[in-house]
């Protein structure tokens, strides 16, 4: 699993954030394939609260399959790290 991700203060307790990701999950450790690492990118939106972040965001499939869908959306409360 690999991330970065950048912060950017917009006003007050309101920022965005853009961010690229990669990794997988394997069930056995001797399946693991580094060609099966897929990678993502996205944009997100947070507001700042006393116990984190909230955070919506949109990931795109930068290596999309045959019949997955563009990306997808994630609302969440806290740090993704």
């Amino acid at each position: 699993m690999a991330n970065a991700e950048w912060r950017i203060p917009v006003f007050g307790d309101f920022g965005i954030s853009l961010f690229v990701d990669a990794g997988n999950v394997w069930a056995d450790y001797r399946e693991i394939s580094f060609g099966e690492i897929r990678a993502g990118a996205g944009l997100g939106l947070r507001y700042l609260t006393p116990v984190g972040p909230l955070r919506i965001e949109y990931g795109l499939k930068l290596d999309r399959q045959p019949g997955e869908s563009l990306g997808e959306f994630s609302f969440s409360i806290g740090y993704p790290f």
